[in-house]
């Protein structure tokens, strides 16, 4: 070969050889670049498909399409709950509300800042009791921290339309639709804690933002000192719809994984995530309801409607004098009923709110605690209406019943229930002088009742066998819950033979002005 053909193969051998070279260069460093870029959740390929974040895994359709889905396969139910797994995210990230008022920390950071906080060495004993308790406030700055959830999930009918917030008019389609749409939890947006304060409401709960119309609810947990918290929630609604009574939000029994909760709890500071993780997921009575599904561990949770207008009833236009146990004794020097017809109503509402306590023992309300009224707030110097219009009650101010969590448990009720006169300590019938009810309610109640040849199925007790969660019932126990149907049997009784026998009907069931007899 020539001279010139040798040195001329040589520098193409050269090139081509530096050109592969190149090449393997230019693939390893777009390697590495995605794999930085997928760790920062910043690849080009994020805005085509989203990355499946921690725990989550993609999972391929009937149709071919990839979506997000939790867990990867069904995995056993171990007995005990695992610390929060780390985040793979190597710094945090943030998103940015629609609305640009601030960021959001985002999901995996959010999972790793609460890691971190556990370890931190709290110095304050974590007992949280009532002459050891570190009150906590609500994070006011974000609606909470972003939830995985899957957007090809979310509701997509008009279900989220019956979850008003300014509507108390509670029907059976309202209940169905709005219930159906909080259990979704591909629905929720961003979860963040509520306050704790010993004097008002000690005990962990959650306020959960939805994606549709700002929709709210309030998420309550087992936790320690407060076992059956979500379980009361749960059941103290169905009894409330079975007596029909209607007093109280829709209230979903939903499955909820625990590091959407733990996320929410790296909001608050290291003392609050350490009760949150000793006193819920880590405390022994809570484990064994706590399910690995799908990869991921689960608990049960209850979530009820947020609503607008909410405030203490005895500032709004229902507040009762302090002798207003004397206009529920047809025999009383009040005898006459008084010219206002909204406080005429409010003893009305007063009554059913009395009935429904001391049928569920909630021994955490009376009129001056935990006592709450929608709407009713024009002209009270001590409440003020919400800012927007649109964000008032509709309709006339009525008694809401919120934080059933205490009720079911064992004992006889809140001492400062009229109705717990009724019996002595031996638990033999008292002379009362509580004798004003609403008709509606007794025959209702009258409907429910055990007695010879009554089916089973149409007592309270039956219905709620029907409509509970079996495992609530385990929870509870059915003893307990089965209790308060003798104590809707016993008051059924008190008014026919102690009320009736006394007193004329027009005295005993009283009505309201805004309502009428089918109130």
């Amino acid at each position: 070969m020539p001279k010139t053909a040798r040195s001329s193969a040589r520098r193409h051998a050269f090139i081509f050889a530096f050109l592969c070279l190149s090449a393997v260069i230019v693939i390893a460093s777009h390697v590495e670049l995605a794999r930085s870029g997928r760790q920062r959740g910043r690849h080009p390929r994020d805005v085509l498909k989203p990355q499946a974040p921690q725990n989550v895994v993609l999972l391929r359709t009937s149709i071919g399409a990839d979506i997000t889905e939790m867990g990867s396969q069904r995995d056993s139910s171990p007995k005990t709950a695992p610390a929060p797994s780390p985040s793979p995210s190597p710094s945090p990230t943030t998103l940015t509300r629609p609305d640009g008022a601030g960021p959001l920390a985002d999901y995996e950071a959010a999972i790793q800042n609460y890691n971190a906080k556990l370890a931190i060495n709290v110095s304050d004993i974590i007992e949280q009791s009532s002459a050891r308790f570190r009150d906590f406030h609500e994070p006011k700055a974000s609606i909470g921290v972003p939830v995985p959830s899957i957007q090809s999930r979310r509701s997509t009918d008009s279900s989220w339309l019956y979850c008003d917030p300014t509507n108390t008019n509670y029907t059976a389609q309202s209940d169905t639709m709005c219930m159906q749409y909080l259990s979704n939890i591909h629905n929720i947006k961003a979860i963040r804690p509520m306050f704790s304060i010993l004097s008002v409401a000690r005990t962990i709960k959650l306020r959960v933002t939805y994606h549709h119309n700002n929709i709210q609810s309030i998420m309550k947990v087992s936790q320690k000192k407060f076992l059956q918290e979500p379980q009361a929630e749960h059941a103290a609604w169905w009894t409330d719809r079975i007596l029909g009574i209607n007093r109280i939000p829709p209230t979903a029994w939903v499955s909820m994984p625990i590091d959407w909760i733990r996320a929410a709890g790296s909001l608050m500071s290291e003392f609050y995530c350490q009760w949150l993780e000793n006193f819920v997921f880590q405390y022994a009575p809570v484990k064994p309801w706590l399910k690995k599904r799908d990869g991921l561990w689960w608990m049960n949770v209850s979530l009820q409607l947020w609503m607008n207008d909410v405030h203490m009833a005895q500032d709004t236009a229902l507040v009762v004098p302090t002798w207003w146990e004397t206009f529920f004794d047809p025999a009383a020097k009040h005898k006459s009923w008084p010219k206002k017809q909204i406080f005429n109503h409010s003893l009305v509402e007063t009554s059913q709110l009395m009935v429904f306590d001391y049928i569920v023992v909630n021994t955490d309300r009376h009129l001056t605690r935990n006592n709450y009224a929608t709407g009713g707030c024009r002209g009270m110097k001590r409440c003020h209406p919400p800012e927007h219009k649109e964000d008032e009650h509709r309709g006339p101010p009525t008694l809401i019943f919120l934080d059933q969590g205490s009720s079911f448990y064992t004992g006889k009720g809140n001492e400062k229930n009229p109705l717990i006169d009724t019996v002595d300590k031996e638990g033999n019938p008292k002379n009362t002088t509580f004798c004003r009810f609403t008709r509606k309610l007794y025959e209702r109640m009258a409907e429910l009742r055990e007695r010879p040849g009554h089916p089973k199925s149409q007592t309270l007790w039956g219905q709620l066998q029907e409509h509970v969660p079996p495992v609530i019932v385990r929870y509870i126990r059915a003893p307990l819950l089965k209790a308060a149907q003798k104590r809707m049997d016993y008051i059924t009784w008190h008014i026919e033979e102690r009320c009736l026998k006394k007193f004329p009907e027009h005295e005993v069931f009283i009505t309201s002005p805004l309502h009428g007899d089918d109130y």
